[in-house]
């Protein structure tokens, strides 16, 4: 139930805290993760510090719950610093920031790394008032062009991944035309039938009722989270544990995973305060986690994953 530095293999990580949109179904958006919502900026010296403890890392997803990457100063830094030990970076951008210059640059960047080394950015719709109407303050056309920059940078090594989520208000549009010439642009592509639901339904802005899951999934949703069991009655099978995973957030604080630290009675039980008290061999003690002690820790318990891969679920959110 126990990891050192040298079994932690990935993490996931936040860099700023902040995003320069407002998509209804956000972690931002939910009452629950309010406590999130703290700008911070690390020197990138402090994460190199930071991650140097790990010498066992293998892939850095640059995401975050509640950030978009680029806002990160000194994002190439952070890049060049991952490529010197053949980390895979594995980046998600609403792609709405920045001019094609910076995505030229940051693609030559990060495709000097580790091959499968990429890029995902989000789209929602073939025309800027579908994918908009989701993703609220993007621009499709600045993604289109951003994106396009990324991949004509590196040319035939580029992976350049398309991701699109489907609601039931643009189920029809992601099959039409129009998209499959935005979906032939990119090297890699996928659809995500989105889940919209967490632990609580509380948002701070109500979304509209048709950027919502299709039927199917609503349903399945539903039925996942009515037969939720409660803390302490059972233990569970900790996949992040098992696969050395762990999240960083914005103020370099570890976590046992991403779901947890979205809720406030686990804000302050993260396992290590203060970054510079770290130390080879540092303990991460999953004993909490095994004894189900955090609410979401449901989604990892036996039965409720196995609703999970019935039903077609990737994840519950």
């Amino acid at each position: 139930m126990k990891l050192t530095t040298k079994d932690v293999k990935e993490f996931e990580i936040d860099l700023t805290g902040t995003c320069n949109l407002n998509c209804p179904l956000c972690t931002r958006n939910y009452k629950h993760a309010q406590h999130l919502l703290n700008k911070n900026i690390r020197p990138l010296k402090d994460i190199i510090k930071q991650l140097d403890y790990f010498p066992n890392l293998n892939r850095i997803m640059v995401a975050g719950a509640i950030s978009e990457p680029t806002l990160y100063p000194e994002l190439f830094g952070f890049i060049e610093y991952l490529n010197t030990r053949n980390i895979r970076v594995d980046l998600f951008s609403n792609g709405s920031t920045k001019d094609v210059e910076y995505w030229k640059q940051l693609g030559i960047i990060l495709h000097k790394g580790n091959p499968l080394s990429s890029c995902t950015f989000t789209i929602c719709g073939s025309n800027n008032e579908i994918h908009s109407k989701y993703r609220v303050g993007s621009d499709l056309n600045k993604i289109l062009e951003n994106a396009k920059a990324f991949r004509n940078s590196v040319q035939k090594d580029a992976r350049d991944i398309l991701q699109l989520i489907e609601f039931k208000y643009n189920t029809d549009d992601l099959k039409s035309d129009n998209m499959k010439k935005i979906v032939d642009e990119f090297t890699h592509s996928y659809i995500v039938g989105t889940e919209g639901r967490r632990r609580l339904t509380e948002f701070v802005v109500q979304p509209e009722k048709d950027i919502s899951p299709l039927i199917r999934r609503e349903n399945a949703i539903n039925s996942i989270f009515k037969n939720r069991r409660l803390p302490g009655s059972t233990k569970i099978d900790c996949k992040t544990f098992h696969q050395g995973k762990m999240h960083i957030n914005q103020f370099g604080q570890m976590h046992y995973c991403y779901m947890s630290m979205e809720f406030p009675e686990s804000k302050d039980d993260f396992v290590l305060k203060d970054p510079n008290d770290l130390h080879d061999d540092y303990i991460f003690d999953f004993t909490k986690v095994h004894n189900f002690e955090y609410p979401d820790c449901f989604l990892c318990e036996k039965n409720t994953r196995r609703l999970i891969e019935v039903s077609g679920l990737g994840f519950v959110c």
